[in-house]
């Protein structure tokens, strides 16, 4: 093979940076509509899109998917959901170094410490697991503390529907817990 002849790895990735750039031109603004119900922020929305296109450009992620539309729904969504997760903590951070007084705690035992860090681990797995929408609604009611006019607002379905979402997502936690055979 020449110098100047391209090999296929070459070749491979120039049409994947291809279908990336007309991945990116007919997906943008659905995604960008998308990520920015969730953060509320336009200029961020832009870089989180971004960043998800980038990742995939890097190789972190793949296209090797059956829908690279619901892919990079479901990639924007959990972007999204991450920057609001990073911000709390930022926040919180913030707000406990502003605290001017900290009332001391009992602490538990080594046994409620390894319960509740089980527990955790359970309720995250079935968070997981439940659908998209449904997971969504649920993490921005219980970790960002969104009313549920807030949440319908925000992903623009009625509050009906995200009264249903989050009795779903309760059920299937409890569900979750009891087949671990943990009380509730």
């Amino acid at each position: 093979m020449r110098a100047t002849d391209p090999g296929p790895e070459t070749a491979a990735m120039s049409s994947f940076v291809l279908q990336l750039g007309s991945l990116f031109r007919s997906e943008r603004h659905r995604l960008l509509r998308r990520v920015r119900h969730v953060v509320r922020c336009r200029t961020e929305a832009e870089d989180l899109v971004q960043e998800v296109f980038v990742n995939l450009l890097r190789g972190e992620d793949r296209l090797s998917v059956g829908s690279p539309r619901n892919y990079l729904a479901r990639a924007a969504t959990n972007a999204a959901l991450d920057h609001l997760r990073r911000q709390q903590v930022r926040e919180a951070v913030l707000d406990h170094g502003r605290c001017a007084a900290s009332v001391a705690a009992p602490q538990p035992g080594a046994e409620a410490i390894v319960q509740s860090r089980q527990e955790l681990a359970i309720l995250h797995r079935a968070i997981d697991g439940l659908p998209v929408k449904c997971r969504v609604v649920f993490l921005l009611s219980r970790e960002h503390g969104l009313t549920m006019r807030e949440i319908a607002g925000r992903l623009g379905i009625s509050e009906k529907t995200v009264e249903k979402h989050l009795l779903k997502a309760m059920t299937r936690l409890r569900a979750a817990l009891r087949a671990a055979g943990r009380d509730i």
